[in-house]
């Protein structure tokens, strides 16, 4: 029961760090003034 807390915990924050970093690396660009986000086009 406590492996499964921790692990859903883990996930949690896990997912939390991720979206943030999406966010960062999707609008960070834009607020630069670059019309589309470096990275975005994959190319």
């Amino acid at each position: 029961m406590v492996a499964f807390m921790l692990g859903t915990a883990a996930i949690t924050v896990m997912s939390v760090l991720a979206r943030i970093a999406l966010e960062e690396f999707l609008f960070q660009p834009a607020k630069e003034g670059s019309i589309v986000p470096q990275g975005f086009l994959g190319s």
